[in-house]
Parts: structure tokens; sequence; C-alpha cells
């Protein structure tokens, strides 16, 4: 399982550097960290297991915590182009429905009544002492994320990806050999899926 896979890699790796970004790299014990804290903010906000939320993010350090915590609660997580036009954009969260969309202010969100926004740069995610570590088991076939397509058709479709599809990708994959020592460049949209 995906939860399984993360809490491995939190625990035998607490030191090496498990994210990095322009302006800061966050061992597997801070990226721990944070994501417990942030976890709890979701919480508060009503976020619950089999919940979504979105991600209008950009590619930082924050998008790679944000999608963690998803996980790490059990709750589908969408990553929301932050290039997509207003309209676009408010046909995609129509769709969606999140409980919260989590931002970083790199985007203005289209106001949504039924919508909380989340600005990770206003949350302290170094209030994590004395917090319980919330980890939510998962069957392969939940919902891990869901990405949209590009709308070309008039209208982006929604595309759930299962937590069995990113462990076959990343934990077990058939065409390429990855070890703990390996780095990734994310140069994509965090919109688009490589899968």
């Amino acid at each position: 399982m995906l939860v399984t896979e993360l809490r491995h890699a939190f625990r035998a790796h607490p030191s090496r550097p498990a994210v990095q970004g322009q302006h800061s790299t966050w061992t597997y014990d801070e990226l721990d960290r944070k994501s417990r804290s942030l976890a709890h903010v979701l919480a508060a906000a009503g976020v619950q297991f089999g919940d979504t939320v979105g991600l209008l993010l950009e590619r930082s350090v924050f998008l790679v915590l944000a999608e963690v915590t998803a996980v790490r609660l059990g709750v589908a997580y969408s990553p929301l182009d932050t290039a997509s036009p207003p309209a676009q954009l408010r046909a995609v969260l129509s769709t969606l429905r999140p409980r919260v969309v989590l931002t970083d202010g790199s985007c203005d969100l289209p106001a949504s009544p039924d919508c909380h926004v989340i600005d990770l740069r206003a949350i302290d995610l170094e209030q994590c002492d004395g917090l319980p570590d919330v980890w939510t088991e998962c069957i392969d076939d939940s919902v891990a994320y869901i990405t949209f397509t590009s709308g070309t058709t008039g209208v982006p479709k929604g595309v759930m990806i299962p937590h069995s599809g990113i462990l076959r990708l990343v934990c077990a994959p058939d065409f390429a050999s990855f070890s703990t020592n390996s780095r990734f460049g994310f140069i994509s949209s965090p919109a688009f899926d490589a899968s």
C-alpha cells in the first residue's frame, strides 16, 4: 500500500533529503513532521477519509507536502493548473467539488462559496509536537488523485488514478531501476499526469 511505503521511507531515512525546492530542502523527518501538522489543519477544516482536496500550487516543496498529506489522510488530491483560464478552473472546481483547496498564493482562485481555501504560507507547519501521528490505510483501488484532461473537446474530464497505479509506477516499475539514491527533476505542470 502507498501509505505503508511512505511510512517506511519516513522511518528508514529520517535524515536523508526527501524533497528539494528552490529555497529549501526537507529531510524525510521534516516532511513527515510538516505533513503531520498539515493533516491536523485539514482535519480541523472538515477534511476526512474519502474527500477530495484541490491543490492550486506551483511546483515546490509545498506541492509535495500537500500530496503526501493527502495520501496520509486517505483523501484524493487533484493538482490544478495555475495557468488555467479562470473559466476552466471554475469548471474543474465545479466538477471536482473539493472540500478544501490548498494554495500558495501563486494564482487567484475563482470565488466559490462551497470551497474552503487554505494558504499554506499562512500555516505554522512546525507545530506538530503532541499531535497524534495520523495515517489512514487505503485499499489499492482507492483513488489517490484526480487529474483532468485538457478540455480540448470543450469540457475537462476527471480521470481517477488509484493508489495501485502510483505503486506500480514508482515502487515496482518494470521500465527503470530506482534506488534510495535516485533523484528526479520536476519539470512538468503538476496538473500533467505522466502515467
